[in-house]
């Protein structure tokens, strides 16, 4: 071929048939040529002048993809979801130089398939978090046998003062204690390992971060004074579980920096404050030797460390700078105090952006006494003594009927008059919730809708999803009989 001579259209064709990348050539969005690597990508075929903005996932994304075909520009790039068939896809499509194309001036489009890089980064966070629930793994023991075992000598006593026919009142609000001090410690757990890693509330980060100084191991923290210097903050727009993650990693890195055995000589901080931008700054600081100037641009880096091989893999910051960038925030390392002496040599700095302020009522939280309506409750749960516990419980206030299975409810629902409100464990051998929910949808319609789950926590990925997409109350174990019978009145009002 002449190169001076423009190309034909067989020998365009034959050139990027050539080429590994998946191309197509489009006009007015529509599909008009694709290469065998592009095709492959659906497998539910592609039509002849297919829209390529009608495969994309929602209005959004539709949105987004009609704006980016229309700029055109060659060599920007963007992310784009799919549907391709039953799954999700992920595609990054980049714009190539124009061409002559059926007598048309035309881009061709290239398209790389990015949703296995995403699913590894999303298996390399989820490892991490397990890596770093392994470090908190003493503490978590340490602050459970604490008052587990004086609850276990509390209820010694009690069993041996029944005897005697009296229960001493402070032998059980003892006992209340160390269950409640228990229940804060599968609540910090449950926070910070939870795989709803997609929600997005506001998050108050001093809370975040007490939950992280419970959760982190005694051994780590034993090496310096923990110094805590909190301003009032508002709160951010976020996700729980990976700031848990991001502040601990923050916190373990400060105190790897310095050596065992030496609490009296040195100190880690950690600083929260509002900037004059509305940003909340979360900084956290050791007195150790600092980050040496040629690596303080790297530290974020994937898969770098000044720890060594056996002593860290390099993720952890790399990690942090990940979720916080999603957050739409930033971190990272400066020299404390902005370089006024110190003994803080280098700070790792985190900056969120508020949350929306909404408007905040007045009222009191004084709640009025009201007489609750005597309901008709069916209780489900595969755990007897919960079950019988529960229903006694609540006997004083509902007429109960139990159920020890899905099925079971069933069978109890056919035989008896209608329920006002069923109260259901989500995770049960044989029929589950979810399940018990399709059916009573099916045989006793709307009143699925008077279901309220209760969860352990114990989540399969597709229970998350079914919770996610229904409206129902969902009590998390344990909870008070109070917040029960609040449930069960509000959803049977």
């Amino acid at each position: 071929m002449n190169p001076q001579e423009p190309a034909s259209e067989l020998e365009y064709e034959a050139l990027l048939n050539a080429l590994p990348v998946a191309t197509c050539v489009l006009k007015d969005a529509q599909i008009q040529w694709a290469n065998r690597p592009f095709q492959q990508l659906w497998p539910q075929g592609l039509t002849p002048n297919t829209n390529l903005v009608s495969l994309a996932t929602d209005a959004d994304e539709k949105g987004r993809l009609q704006a980016f075909l229309l700029a055109s520009a060659t060599g920007s790039r963007e992310v784009f979801r799919f549907a391709s068939g039953d799954s999700a896809l992920e595609l990054e499509f980049e714009v190539g130089s124009r061409l002559r194309w059926r007598n048309h001036e035309v881009a061709p489009l290239f398209a790389y398939d990015v949703t296995q890089k995403r699913e590894h980064q999303e298996q390399a966070l989820l490892s991490a978090r397990m890596a770093s629930l392994g470090t908190v793994a003493a503490s978590v023991a340490h602050e459970l046998n604490n008052p587990l075992a004086f609850v276990l000598a509390q209820v010694e006593l009690a069993q041996r003062s029944a005897d005697s026919g009296r229960m001493p009142a402070e032998s059980l609000e003892t006992i209340r204690e160390g269950l409640e001090r228990l229940r804060g410690v599968v609540g910090d757990l449950r926070a910070f390992s939870k795989g709803d890693t997609d929600s997005v509330k506001t998050v108050d980060v001093r809370a975040v971060l007490g939950r992280v100084l419970r959760m982190a191991d005694k051994s780590l923290l034993s090496r310096a004074l923990l110094v805590e210097d909190y301003e009032p903050v508002q709160p951010v727009l976020g996700n729980e579980a990976r700031l848990s993650q991001v502040f601990l990693n923050l916190l373990i890195n400060a105190a790897e920096a310095l050596p065992d055995d030496t609490s009296q000589q040195h100190r880690i901080r950690i600083r929260t404050r509002t900037l004059s931008d509305e940003r909340v700054e979360v900084a956290i600081a050791d007195t150790g030797v600092g980050i040496d100037e040629a690596h303080r641009s790297r530290i974020f880096e994937s898969f770098f460390t000044t720890k060594g091989a056996r002593s860290g893999t390099g993720l952890g910051l790399a990690i942090c700078r990940r979720i916080v960038l999603e957050h739409g925030g930033q971190v990272f390392a400066r020299t404390s105090e902005a370089g006024l002496e110190s003994p803080y040599q280098t700070e790792l700095v985190t900056l969120l952006p508020t949350a929306p302020v909404r408007e905040i009522s007045g009222a009191t939280n004084v709640r009025p006494v009201v007489a609750v309506p005597r309901r008709r409750v069916l209780l489900v749960d595969d755990e007897p003594r919960l079950l019988r516990t529960l229903g006694g419980l609540l006997a004083h206030t509902h007429s109960v009927s139990t159920a020890e299975s899905g099925e079971r409810a069933l069978q109890v629902m056919r035989a008896s008059d209608p329920f006002d409100v069923i109260v259901c464990d989500m995770m049960m051998q044989g029929m589950d919730g979810a399940g018990l929910y399709e059916m009573i949808g099916k045989l006793f319609p709307s009143l699925e809708r008077r279901m309220i789950f209760m969860t352990g926590g114990a989540f399969t990925k597709k229970a998350r999803s079914f919770l996610q997409e229904i409206p129902n109350t969902r009590l998390d174990k344990p909870f008070e009989l109070e917040t029960l019978i609040e449930a069960i009145e509000k959803v049977s009002s």
